[in-house]
């Protein structure tokens, strides 16, 4: 079997900065391709394009622009633009192990390219007013890949997932964090553990693992683990009436941020652990 979707968004957009404006529109095309070649196999691959003229410039800064601020070095501003691809396989099936469980897999690769991007050249840090904006003569790429496994057999769900991901330049050479354009991060595995053992309870497990991040920042920005814990009650006797408890970070390790912007020891420690007990009711 296959399967053909394809699209067209046709975007006017209009951004104000200060004196100066950007307007225009235009024609942003997606398609998609699915194919099943057998049974519970699924090739596909997706493309995609979309425009902006909203910038990354922050809300506060905006109110600050001088009025003789530089425009782009007297070119003019251009929209910003991104094109994104995925493409991989998926596949599944039942009975693998017992006549009442079910496998899936899946892999793919993507890639994301923006260019343009309009940010501030001059200004705007430590209260100085914005005097200069203009596009980022540089693109920015965020390519890699996703591996996954789901595995369920009667009330039990395991999910596993590895993601792996480069964001650099166009000549190849790795970004590091920066503010509302792009942050980096070491290789993710991911597992999240499902049970419900009875109707009214349901028991969970997440372990997340960051590895080492190398090759962006002078001093490598080390690997961490976390575990999360989570117990879910439903009322088997007041509809709509159900009560969670959550353990985040559970062992309460302490941990700093790949993707801040900051360097070392100037990384401000992530929370420890974090209790979280909820009631709700819906009706």
């Amino acid at each position: 079997m296959v399967s053909v979707s394809y699209g067209v968004r046709w975007d006017n957009y209009r951004s104000e900065y200060g004196t100066n404006s950007l307007d225009g529109d235009k024609i942003s095309p997606n398609a998609g391709l699915s194919v099943e070649p057998i049974k519970g196999m699924e090739l596909f691959a997706n493309y995609s394009t979309a425009v902006r003229a909203s910038g990354t410039i922050p809300v506060q800064w905006m109110s600050s622009i001088a009025d003789s601020v530089s425009f782009n070095n007297g070119k003019p501003l251009e929209a910003e633009t991104s094109v994104m691809f995925d493409g991989g396989i998926r596949f599944s099936k039942e009975k693998i192990f017992a006549g009442n469980d079910e496998l899936s897999v899946s892999a793919k690769g993507f890639k994301t390219k923006m260019d343009n991007l309009i940010e501030v050249t001059v200004g705007g840090k430590q209260g100085l007013p914005v005097s200069g904006i203009g596009n980022d003569p540089f693109g920015v790429i965020s390519k890699g890949y996703e591996l996954s496994l789901d595995y369920q057999i009667k009330n039990l769900i395991n999910r596993f997932t590895y993601i792996h991901t480069d964001v650099e330049n166009e000549d190849g050479e790795p970004i590091e964090a920066t503010r509302r354009k792009a942050a980096p991060s070491g290789d993710r595995f991911n597992w999240n553990l499902s049970w419900q053992p009875i109707p009214e309870l349901q028991v969970g497990y997440t372990l997340n693992l960051v590895g080492k991040l190398n090759d962006v920042y002078e001093i490598p920005r080390p690997a961490y683990v976390l575990h999360n814990v989570q117990l879910l009650w439903f009322s088997q006797t007041v509809k709509g009436l159900s009560a969670a408890l959550a353990v985040n970070n559970l062992f309460d390790k302490q941990y700093r941020e790949q993707t801040s912007i900051a360097q070392g020891e100037a990384i401000i420690l992530e929370p420890g652990r974090d209790l979280r007990v909820t009631l709700s009711y819906k009706f």
